[in-house]
């Protein structure tokens, strides 16, 4: 446990689905901004959990929500359908139905996934949303284990490396905020 000393306070803060927000953002998925706009929509993943269950969403269950929490950064960062069936629970062609189904309603996700391979294909590198490069030499590796990594990884690292910008640039705000406050310090 973490105790603050006499006359502080710890200060925790947390985006809400940030990395499914920026995916949405740089996919321009109609269907995820959708969800995302909506102003009845106060937890997407909860939403998405009960389309995947074909239940009600006062019915999701929070278990439901953290594995389709799992299955959808899983589907999005390139699991095969062996490690979501691994996760699930389920044979393999279910996996790869669910992961196929999921794709087909989000089409916007396959198509920036491709694209951002496509893209550090060409370039050798990708790009995070403040402009921080991500070189990965793999890209067009000839062995194809080496090469699927660096797709994953080119993915991965724009979503949560945008994710990761957005979470520092939060930080410097909060901080620039709190020391130019006459009533408040940070340190």
């Amino acid at each position: 446990m973490f105790v603050s000393s006499d006359g502080w306070t710890f200060l925790a803060a947390d985006f809400s689905q940030v990395e499914l927000r920026i995916l949405a953002h740089l996919s321009s998925d109609p269907e995820l901004l959708k969800l995302f706009q909506d102003p009845e929509t106060s937890d997407v993943f909860s939403i998405l959990a009960c389309q995947w269950k074909g239940v009600r969403v006062d019915q999701v269950k929070n278990a439901d929500r953290e594995q389709t929490k799992r299955i959808v950064y899983a589907v999005v960062y390139g699991a095969g359908k062996g490690r979501l069936s691994e996760w699930l629970g389920i044979p393999a062609n279910q996996a790869s139905q669910f992961s196929e189904n999921f794709l087909q309603k989000y089409k916007g996700l396959r198509t920036f996934t491709q694209k951002t391979i496509q893209q550090c294909q060409m370039q050798g590198y990708v790009v995070s949303i403040m402009g921080r490069k991500r070189p990965l030499p793999h890209i067009n590796s000839q062995d194809c284990s080496l090469r699927a990594q660096a797709e994953r990884q080119a993915v991965n690292f724009v979503v949560q490396g945008s994710a990761a910008d957005l979470c520092k640039m939060a930080m410097i705000k909060v901080f620039t905020c709190i020391t130019s406050s006459s009533s408040l310090t940070a340190r």
